[in-house]
């Protein structure tokens, strides 16, 4: 719906000197949204400028609000050319609200690409709706973004509805021909403002999904960048859409919480001391049957923080890559094929954790790289098993007032209880045993597992070393503390025709990957730790090498076994003969120190086995 945006440039402060013979400055203000500016009268010999009658109105539409950026930029005049001060970007997403007099205002600092800050601009804007019952039907109105991969306590989740994705293409300013007749500054500029409007752009895309989908945020938003040279700059979006309600204090009280969030105990803080028997075997409770994996596309979920119940098994890493060629593109400007691409790769890693017995994907995230013109594509996540009843709560929200009032922030305590929302998407506490998230959702040929520590029931396995893309679950019975764990792998490879190249990075990419997860193993077991969490796996490509690098926070669970000894450090796997005195000395330490670990968590797995018989003996 077309509005009113009025701009109003007061003052200006801490200008720096632009005229040396008067040691002032001749300044004025340019304001510009989209295609239309207007200029201030000019302020005589200041450093310190006032315009109190510059006032500018703009008339804007619903996709300006949340596409364009307002632009001010404070000028030096001169006889011959202005001479650029310095420039304020105003995101007006803040005035998309159904307050029907939204208005932003302060002093904003001034920035030069080139010169860095150079003061200040004091500004309001103003945004005036004209009358209209449809009002901001062309925005995400009403959807908030959140870049935390997990809800905040002050929040009650409703639904988890799914992923979201969006890409867009826009030619890049610094490969026009224009570019060549332009300045350094003007070309940053230039680039900034496609960055802005790319940026604004797709969250209003996403919001308009997520409200087509029933949901009023966005939780795990990802943003990136793709800079593909002359094929142009390509902007991606992902996220997870769910359904939130605010709690107030009292609600946060009532459901046994304080305003802040819950106090976590830190993985770095964990006691060296041995669970109790109680915390490592909960007592038995009813355990349904694990949900069926089903034949639709398996959810994509950029969370890596759940509540309590929805996450039932943990499967594994899951990766897809992929390499391609950007001069096989046809039609630059479309995201036709680039769209395609990343359709392909979450179809793989989807295909990849249906294999694995799970019905989602957890911890998920997209990364790139680019070798103009080989580019990397890469989509990670955590195959899991989740409760389904759980996320249909999602469809919970049959009712469409519900759903209204929700995206409009009003769910009351009222409107809650009179529908079934799942306990696992509310705050309280899970029935099920802290270990059965570790259990294999089913065991697959060749894999390394074994039964369970803590409950130690035929039926439950457990992988031998985990390794996930998420924040470690509530509950877990953990030895020691956790520790930082980095793997870094590197590959040469011949410059060649771009085609040539391709084909030998896709074909020793496997290798590579095997090579990084060989050495990331290596490391868990020389620290004597079986998990790893919050894992990341960044490979990038150059003109002449490959650079795998995997980081991650290790930690010893107790329903794990214990690692096994790190390979190629016994004695008898090489002659002496063939091994330098370093060498030997460095094996000899390295064996030291990860037989020490292992001999540490054993002793931790004794004394509490040694418990566990005197409480039994005792009975």
């Amino acid at each position: 719906m077309p509005g009113i945006l009025r701009v109003r440039v007061r003052a200006a402060r801490d200008l720096p000197v632009m005229e040396k013979s008067s040691q002032s400055t001749d300044a004025y203000v340019e304001v510009r949204l989209k295609d239309v500016s207007f200029k201030s009268a000019v302020c005589w010999r200041s450093l310190n400028p006032t315009w109190d009658t510059a006032v500018f109105e703009f008339e804007v539409n619903d996709e300006d609000l949340q596409d364009e950026v307002l632009v001010c930029k404070v000028w030096d005049h001169d006889a011959i050319n202005d001479d650029s001060i310095g420039h304020v970007m105003i995101d007006l997403h803040a005035l998309v609200k159904e307050d029907p007099v939204a208005q932003i205002s302060g002093w904003f600092p001034l920035y030069d690409t080139l010169l860095g800050m150079r003061g200040s601009v004091d500004l309001s804007v103003k945004l005036t709706h004209m009358r209209d019952q449809n009002r901001f039907r062309d925005t995400s109105c009403g959807v908030r973004f959140f870049t935390s991969t997990g809800i905040a306590s002050c929040f009650r989740a409703l639904a988890v509805h799914g992923f979201v994705e969006e890409l867009m293409v826009l030619d890049d300013p610094e490969y026009q021909f224009a570019d060549k007749l332009r300045s350094s500054r003007t070309s940053n500029e230039r680039r900034q403002l496609v960055f802005a409007s790319i940026d604004g752009e797709l969250r209003r895309k996403v919001g308009r999904k997520a409200l087509e989908m029933g949901g009023n945020a966005v939780v795990g938003y990802r943003q990136q960048f793709d800079l593909e040279g002359d094929s142009g700059l390509v902007g991606r979006a992902i996220g997870t859409v769910v359904t939130l309600a605010d709690l107030g204090l009292e609600d946060m009280l009532r459901r046994g919480l304080t305003a802040s969030p819950p106090q976590r105990e830190s993985l770095l803080e964990l006691s060296s001391t041995p669970p109790t028997e109680g915390s490592l075997r909960p007592t038995a409770s009813t355990r349904p049957p694990l949900p069926p994996v089903l034949d639709d596309a398996l959810p994509l979920i950029t969370l890596c923080k759940f509540p309590p119940g929805l996450v039932l098994r943990l499967g594994g890493v899951v990766v897809a890559r992929s390499i391609k060629l950007l001069d096989n593109i046809k039609n630059m400007e479309s995201p036709e094929t680039r769209d395609s691409w990343w359709n392909e790769l979450r179809d793989e890693v989807r295909s990849h954790a249906r294999a694995l017995g799970c019905n989602a994907i957890i911890g998920y995230h997209e990364l790139t790289s680019l070798d103009d013109p080989l580019f990397l594509l890469t989509a990670c996540g955590t195959a899991a098993l989740i409760n389904h009843d759980a996320r249909a709560g999602c469809a919970v929200v049959t009712a469409q007032d519900l759903g209204r009032r929700a995206r409009q922030n009003s769910v009351s305590e009222r409107d809650i209880e009179d529908f079934t929302l799942l306990p696992s998407l509310s705050v309280g506490e899970t029935t099920a045993d802290p270990c059965e998230v570790l259990h294999l959702p089913s065991v697959q040929a060749g894999c390394a597992y074994s039964v369970c520590k803590i409950c130690r029931r035929p039926d439950a396995f457990v992988p031998d070393m985990l390794l996930a893309t998420v924040e470690p679950p509530r509950d877990l019975a953990v030895y020691g503390t956790g520790a930082l764990v980095q793997a870094r792998v590197t590959r040469r490879h011949r410059p060649r025709s771009s085609e040539d190249a391709a084909v030998l990075i896709g074909e020793g990419m496997p290798y590579l990957e095997f090579a990084l997860h060989s050495e990331l193993v290596n490391k868990m077991r020389l620290r004597g730790v079986n998990a790893l969490f919050d894992l990341r796996i960044q490979v990038s490509i150059g003109p002449s090498m490959t650079v795998a690098i995997a980081t991650g926070t290790a930690m010893s669970l107790a329903a794990l076994p214990v690692p096994h000894e790190l390979a190629g450090l016994h004695p008898h796997t090489r002659s002496s003969a063939e091994t330098s005195p370093l060498e030997s000395s460095i094996r000899d330490k390295l064996s030291s120190v990860s037989r020490a670990h292992r001999d540490m968590l054993r002793s931790y797995l004794e004394d509490d086995e040694t418990s566990e018989g005197a409480g039994a003996g005792g009975a």
